[in-house]
């Protein structure tokens, strides 16, 4: 799971990132003789609902709280979270060292050369440094090109699994439940309404597989396709 920068639960639906979003929030201000002074309010309180505006000042990406509501976005594929997981260590690095966070590949390589530093030291084996570096390439590469990693399997079938957010005026009892929507986003895929991410999965599963049998029609090729979808309808019955 993501870990974000702020107490809001909100996300940069464009840069993913959460530590420079601005909001236009309703503040009570007292009229002074110089002008206004917000914290000499009676009222010190600063209100915003889902369609107010917000920024990422990381990206200049503009919306609505509710599109900035990181509960409401597409689900980040494993990779996504290696690198904000990754960020959120270089973050803590570059602080550690009491400079300011400037999210460049600069820091990454600092931060890269202190931990072969780290390596050579905890390592006793023949050629740490570059045992080490020749592994973590292979990791990036199996993780980076992999579909399951990259959240590229089911967007290529059309289909994505999108958990919906905890706006109870919007959703009521279904928060925090799932749907399935094209791969855009943009387009939710019939009505249905599954309780967990593993049951929407089944039921994409379940969809990708017909639409199997579909395509192979013509080619007179179903065996294949069948077995795929008796195991899809098995695996979407199991969650009922």
């Amino acid at each position: 799971m993501t870990t974000l920068d702020n107490a809001y639960g909100m996300r940069c639906p464009n840069c993913r990132r959460s530590n420079e979003i601005d909001i236009a929030a309703t503040v009570w201000v007292r009229l002074c003789r110089d002008g206004t002074d917000a914290s000499a309010a009676e009222n010190g309180d600063h209100e915003w609902n889902n369609d107010s505006l917000a920024v990422c000042h990381s990206c200049d990406q503009s919306g609505t709280i509710r599109e900035f509501d990181a509960a409401s976005q597409p689900c980040t594929n494993a990779n996504d979270d290696r690198a904000e997981r990754a960020r959120t260590a270089l973050r803590q690095y570059v602080e550690a060292r009491g400079e300011v966070f400037e999210d460049s590949s600069s820091e990454i390589t600092d931060l890269i050369a202190d931990l072969l530093h780290l390596t050579a030291r905890i390592d006793q084996g023949d050629d740490p440094v570059e045992s080490t570096l020749r592994l973590a390439r292979l990791h990036f590469d199996a993780e980076h090109e992999n579909p399951e990693e990259t959240g590229r399997a089911d967007a290529a079938s059309g289909f994505i699994p999108w958990q919906l957010s905890s706006d109870h005026e919007t959703y009521g009892d279904n928060v925090g439940k799932w749907i399935i929507t094209s791969a855009d986003g943009e387009q939710e895929i019939g009505h249905a309404v599954y309780s967990t991410r593993e049951a929407c999965g089944n039921a994409i599963a379940l969809l990708k597989a017909g639409q199997a049998v579909i395509d192979d029609w013509e080619n007179g090729d179903l065996a294949a396709a069948v077995r795929d979808l008796d195991a899809a309808v098995k695996g979407a019955r199991s969650q009922r």
